[in-house]
């Protein structure tokens, strides 16, 4: 997934430091009325809790996984409940396969305009005044001095905000999510596997996000007031009891509470240029590639569920859709 790609690129310029961890469940902590509304509308959403599934259609077996990017405490767990269907798939399709994310992390590492805005303004003249001065402050939190980041591109800096800055796991394994320990493993045993995003189509994502976009990413995360401890806990929480969508609503919530003038307008181009567009795209390949086959894919949780998820997305193509029972889900 991109976001993992990314995060291991941040990794090299951050990490997170010694600070306490309140582990505080976001969620919980909701009112009553808006943690009841949350629940109800997540429920509502097609597929919204599950993270391992059967789609079938005629001779057709695809097995799909939705993954968490960042290594945790349940990976190797995880790991151990899909590799048996790994070991029996014909294809194991990934968002990018190891030659492909190796190869798009050396153009990330080696080609600076990807990550620097060469001729464009500088985030302190994005940003207001207290606008930098927080982002200084959290970046400080992740050991970056603000200076190092003044040309990076916005959306950059907002992968680097999505760090936490207190972690039981160094930061140097944090990139060591399930969806690596796939590739790693599917490589090794030579088992044919391949990429369902192409990196050129990714990076021409990014950069199709305007300046606007992009510092409203940051400005977002400044004024809601985000533990961003508390706030990956709280992901991990619930991906780990397999409510995808109940994430989804969830940080949608946060988004709307932030009263950015286009964060409405903003959450829907994110869904719709980083879920929706996508998976619309592997689908297609899917239909193209995994015909015929016993295949296993495996693709970020938040990608599953809703009516522009790969689940409803299959079933549309009139596969029959089924939930497995995943000893990982708490």
């Amino acid at each position: 997934m991109i976001f993992r790609i990314l995060i291991a690129v941040c990794l090299l310029l951050a990490a997170p430091v010694n600070a306490e961890c309140t582990n505080r469940d976001l969620i919980a902590a909701l009112p009553a009325h808006e943690r009841a509304t949350l629940t109800t509308t997540s429920e509502a959403i097609p597929f919204h809790k599950g993270l391992l599934w059967r789609a079938t259609k005629d001779d057709t077996r695809l097995t799909v996984f939705g993954t968490y990017h960042l290594l945790h405490e349940a990976t190797e767990r995880h790991l151990a409940q899909i590799t048996p269907y790994l070991d029996a798939a014909d294809i194991v399709f990934l968002e990018m396969n190891l030659a492909d994310t190796e190869a798009f992390e050396r153009r990330v590492k080696n080609d600076p305009s990807l990550m620097v805005n060469t001729d464009g303004p500088t985030l302190p003249e994005l940003l207001s005044e207290e606008d930098w001065q927080m982002l200084s402050d959290e970046l400080r939190q992740r050991s970056i001095p603000p200076f190092f980041i003044a040309k990076m591109k916005p959306i950059w800096v907002s992968f680097m905000l999505a760090m936490p800055t207190c972690s039981d796991i160094p930061a140097a394994q944090l990139n060591r999510g399930i969806d690596r320990l796939i590739a790693e493993y599917i490589a090794g045993q030579g088992y044919d596997n391949r990429s369902l995003d192409d990196a050129e189509a990714l990076v021409a994502l990014f950069n199709g996000f305007s300046l606007r976009e992009q510092t409203a990413m940051i400005t977002s995360y400044l004024r809601s007031d985000l533990d961003i401890n508390d706030m990956m806990f709280t992901l991990l929480k619930y991906y780990k009891s397999g409510d995808s969508a109940l994430i989804w609503e969830f940080n949608r919530l946060l988004s709307l509470q932030t009263e950015e003038p286009h964060a409405a307008e903003d959450f829907d181009t994110f869904a719709r240029r980083l879920l929706h567009d996508r998976n619309a795209q592997w689908v297609a390949t899917l239909l193209q590639d995994a015909i015929g086959t016993s295949s296993f894919i495996a693709v970020g949780a938040a990608h599953l569920p809703g009516d522009a998820g790969v689940l409803q997305l299959l079933q549309d193509q009139d596969f029959t859709i089924t939930a497995m029972a995943f000893e990982g889900e708490e």
